[in-house]
């Protein structure tokens, strides 16, 4: 099979929201997309997010693997509760 057109790539369906940034925020955006790095806000926030998920994964697995690292070393079966709950 060949590659999918975007008339047929699957749609997503997207909710609406309505933000609040700091000027300092704004411009940056702003600045990012009349630098043409980026063509839309929506492009720039979806990147950021993406960039967002990905450090608040890599962080999770940190403590999973630092709480596995912990239990080793006391003899004990690792639970599944993080010792950090800022991200819960």
């Amino acid at each position: 099979m060949g590659l999918m057109s975007k008339r047929h790539a699957v749609r997503v369906r997207k909710i609406p929201v309505s933000v609040t940034l700091t000027p300092e925020d704004y411009d940056f955006i702003e600045m990012l997309i009349n630098s043409r790095r980026y063509s839309t806000r929506v492009q720039v926030i979806e990147r950021a997010l993406q960039l967002l998920r990905l450090e608040f994964e890599q962080y999770q697995a940190y403590l999973a693997q630092q709480g596995n690292q912990q239990h080793r070393q006391q003899g004990q079966p690792p639970s599944h509760n993080s010792p950090d709950r800022r991200f819960r």
